[in-house]
């Protein structure tokens, strides 16, 4: 029995080293796309992608990471009256790692804003985002990846028109952040030392049921 006891010992620290322990996530972004209004009537915008495709980094839950994900600009520079009917814009994300491949998509709305400074008219492109977008992913789909992308304001004039072109349009900020680290699928050698584990503790209750017997 003492014999036993000691090797239900040994297989219990080997199970629980054979445990995955908590680490930091590595995530590639595949892939990313920038859909917005590319013809009248609206502001019509451009857009441009900065991060490397794919592009890797790594997490620990509740890290997070800012990157400029892409350029965004007017090349027009009357503002008229359909400018200011906000048209949607959505980002598409597609990651490859860790597998199986998962994504998601942030919306928004993009339109022309006025207003004054001092007495000086002053017309501007708006970008803002609908809110975070939460991507699920891991084997049992129950990681969480938060996106948020920052508002910006891009080709702002102080003579009531756009100051056009890429120079003078502004870098959309992305932020990912690790909410859920993903449950993983057991691997081969822990299930065999718990079950192990298990098939021994039911052997030493059943010892004792008929020891007491």
């Amino acid at each position: 029995m003492k014999r036993f006891g000691q090797l239900l010992s040994l297989a219990i620290v080997i199970g629980l080293w054979a445990s995955p322990a908590h680490a930091s996530i590595s995530l590639t972004l595949d892939s990313y796309d920038v859909d917005g209004l590319d013809s009248d009537p609206g502001l019509v915008i451009e857009t441009a992608n900065l991060l490397p495709q794919p592009y890797s980094f790594d997490l620990e839950v509740g890290e997070s990471i800012t990157v400029e994900l892409f350029d965004i600009w007017t090349n027009e520079s009357a503002h008229n009256l359909d400018d200011s009917v906000q048209k949607p814009i959505s980002v598409d994300f597609l990651f490859s790692e860790p597998a199986p491949a998962f994504g998601g998509s942030v919306d928004g709305g993009t339109s022309a804003v006025t207003g004054t400074i001092i007495v000086i008219p002053f017309s501007a492109g708006l970008v803002e985002w609908d809110g975070v977008s939460q991507l699920f992913f891991g084997p049992n789909g129950d990681g969480i990846l938060e996106v948020t992308l920052l508002d910006e304001y891009f080709n702002g004039s102080l003579i009531g028109g756009f100051d056009p072109g890429r120079e003078n349009g502004a870098t959309i900020n992305a932020d990912f952040k690790l909410l859920v680290e993903p449950t993983a699928v057991p691997e081969m050698s822990s299930i065999i030392v718990w079950s192990f584990i298990g098939l021994g503790v039911g052997l030493v209750a059943y010892r004792r049921q008929c020891s007491a017997a």
